[in-house]
């Protein structure tokens, strides 16, 4: 799962595949943390961060919060 971070339009048009991932695995809605340890360059580039700094990963997908909102996401990836 990426959290959308490092997705983009051309991302998605080259994919064969699109998974949606609603909730967290292990703690729904909660989110999750990155320690800072684990942060390294390539991780940072993506998120817009800094090495070494923890991050945290948002719980919501703040474009879904109905039923009504994940058939318009889908209908869009289409």
């Amino acid at each position: 799962a990426s959290g959308r971070f490092g997705v983009t339009a051309e991302y998605l048009v080259n994919s064969d595949v699109m998974q949606i991932k609603v909730a967290q695995g292990a703690k729904p809605g909660e989110g999750g943390q990155l320690p800072g340890h684990k942060v390294d360059a390539t991780i940072a580039k993506v998120r817009h961060s800094t090495p070494g700094v923890g991050l945290i990963s948002p719980p919501p997908h703040h474009d879904i919060y109905s039923i009504e909102d994940l058939a318009q996401l889908i209908y869009d990836l289409k």
